[in-house]
């Protein structure tokens, strides 16, 4: 009997092999790393492989890959060369989805933006499951129901593999250089993006910048964003059919989130929301963990957790919602990336704390202000509170990727909330 090969066993693969196991399906399983062994639903699978080289082929149908496995990886190599069809997790999970899906795909703001239309949703009365890149994978959440609404968070590994995946709303909030070292070049990374609207009908809705609109494939209907009659300020907001009403500030608004905000409504907007439902909502949301997450003061100096700014373009947003003066901590694993690209003329640093693998070449880039390179995260943590001076900002808005010395950027963030959690105990105790 043919088989289902799932390749990856991170979050996504075990999410498709507990569907699998769901739906009786036969089903073996791939992951390049040795040390890995199938648990849970994946230990049900008929056969297990380590090496590209040894899959038998003749025995699969289709192999549904995990985004971490790139279009080079040998074993989507030998499969295409098989003759085997790849789809994506995203790809598998919409198959058998029944309900409507918003996707939302872009640089920066994706995860931001998806909470926050799941939070309007909910808020309004409506059924939501939020998934995809931010967390639980699309596969998890899925069922034939009809009346939920799926808001996923789409990558753009996740797009490298979708054949049928057509959203009924899809969103592209701003496409700047980032995965280099994955895509090779910004018109190939962009292309990838674009997938999420290939399929899209007349029934379907595009949102975007003007600037990105115009080339979008698909035949969607197509709303620019911002445009004269949908509006988003920091107190107030304009919407086609609901009108222009305040809401309560949010300073979680306020700056770069401006346009996630902007984006959420006009989602919801189309879903059937009204304006005292939006207004409430906004005025609500409590923001992410990791993105400009405000931890508190420790010496009279505010640590500020932007870890998920693991792109020059997001960790801008991070540095020109600084009001104040502020040390920032740049640094982490290279995504090929140059980092004079960060605007800092406008509002520079105090200091710049360089630290990790792309330390040297953050010196480079930004010679001209002297940046302080301490290769550990936790001493360079520490130098930068050290250079800021009462009344000032420790930003931690790294502008990179997080593998050279963590899992994760939310693992770099804890180890940054650790920190400012155990100096300020021991601040407490010395007292």
């Amino acid at each position: 009997m043919a088989a289902i090969l799932v390749a990856g066993l991170g979050r996504s693969g075990l999410a498709v092999a507990e569907k699998l196991v769901a739906e009786q399906r036969t089903f073996e399983t791939y992951d390049d790393r040795a040390e890995t062994v199938p648990s849970g639903a994946a230990a049900a699978g008929r056969r297990h492989w380590h090496d590209a080289t040894a899959v038998d082929w003749s025995a699969l149908e289709e192999v549904v890959v995990s985004p971490g496995l790139a279009l080079t990886h040998p074993l989507i190599v030998a499969a295409q060369a098989a003759g085997v069809p790849v789809i994506s997790e995203l790809e598998f999970a919409y198959r058998r989805c029944r309900g409507t899906i918003v996707a939302v795909t872009g640089s920066n703001g994706k995860s931001t933006t998806v909470s926050m239309i799941a939070h309007l949703l909910a808020a309004g009365g409506r059924e939501v499951r939020l998934g995809g890149n931010i967390g639980t994978a699309f596969a998890a959440i899925v069922d034939d129901r009809d009346d939920v609404v799926y808001v996923i968070e789409v990558s753009s590994f996740q797009l490298e593999h979708v054949k049928e995946f057509q959203p009924h709303i899809g969103v592209l909030l701003n496409v700047v250089a980032d995965h280099l070292d994955r895509h090779g070049d910004l018109a190939t990374y962009r292309a990838a993006k674009e997938q999420l609207f290939a399929r899209q009908n007349s029934a379907h809705v595009a949102l975007a910048p003007a600037e990105l609109l115009e080339n979008l494939p698909g035949e969607a209907r197509r709303l620019a964003l911002p445009n004269r009659d949908d509006t988003l300020t920091d107190h107030a907001l304009r919407l086609t059919g609901l009108g222009y009403f305040a809401y309560n500030l949010n300073p979680l608004l306020a700056g770069p989130n401006r346009n996630n905000a902007l984006f959420a409504c006009a989602v919801v907007r189309e879903l059937g929301l009204r304006a005292e439902a939006i207004r409430a909502g906004l005025a609500s949301f409590e923001g992410l963990t990791h993105r400009m997450e405000r931890l508190g003061h420790w010496e009279e100096r505010l640590w500020i957790n932007d870890s998920k700014a693991t792109n020059v373009h997001a960790a801008q947003a991070g540095i020109d919602a600084q009001a104040g003066k502020y040390v920032l901590i740049l640094g982490g694993s290279d995504k090929g990336e140059r980092f004079d690209g960060l605007k800092l003329a406008q509002n520079p640093p105090q200091h710049i704390v360089a630290y990790g693998e792309t330390a040297p070449k953050i010196c480079a880039d930004l010679a001209r202000f002297n940046p302080v390179r301490v290769d550990a995260f936790d001493a360079a943590c520490f130098e930068a509170h050290r250079l800021a001076q009462p009344g000032e900002v420790v930003l931690l808005s790294p502008a990179c990727a997080s593998f050279d010395q963590f899992q994760s950027f939310a693992h770099r963030g804890d180890r940054f909330k650790q920190l400012f959690a155990e100096a300020v105990a021991g601040s407490r105790e010395s007292r």
